[in-house]
């Protein structure tokens, strides 16, 4: 589910560009909270893992998996950004509830008619298909 911060998340940053201290570009997002402003870098690295991986986003999620090994400067680097955080972890709206059940409501229908099947690690011979999971 998508976080909806409204006015509270500026626009993704220019990239800045890399530099003798810094060989990659560096992607930068503010989240101007009530209690104060949560920034977070990540370096954009742009390297190639083939045909089926992910690809680094353009700009700075809240949530990414690439944001960790290449950061620069985490969303939250300390006990003072804690206060801050508050305004970014907060319960969904009635429209972002409303979105994600019609997505899940998509992916079962997707499900019941490709089934899936869902290895479990301590159990590897079990399966789970797709619309079991989503109920």
């Amino acid at each position: 589910m998508a976080v909806d911060l409204g006015k509270r998340l500026s626009p993704a940053k220019s990239p800045t560009p890399p530099s003798d201290k810094e060989p990659y570009s560096l992607l930068c997002r503010e989240y101007d909270a009530p209690a104060g402003v949560l920034r977070h870098k990540v370096r954009e690295t742009k390297e190639n893992l083939g045909a089926g991986w992910v690809i680094q986003p353009n700009k700075v999620h809240l949530f990414e998996d690439f944001n960790i090994p290449r950061a620069i400067k985490h969303i939250i680097s300390g006990p003072n950004d804690l206060p801050k955080l508050r305004y970014l972890l907060q319960d969904p709206t009635r429209g972002q509830l409303l979105n994600f059940k019609e997505r899940m409501t998509q992916i079962k229908k997707f499900g019941e008619n490709y089934p899936l099947f869902c290895v479990i690690a301590s159990l590897p011979k079990v399966g789970v298909r797709l619309p079991e999971l989503l109920i």
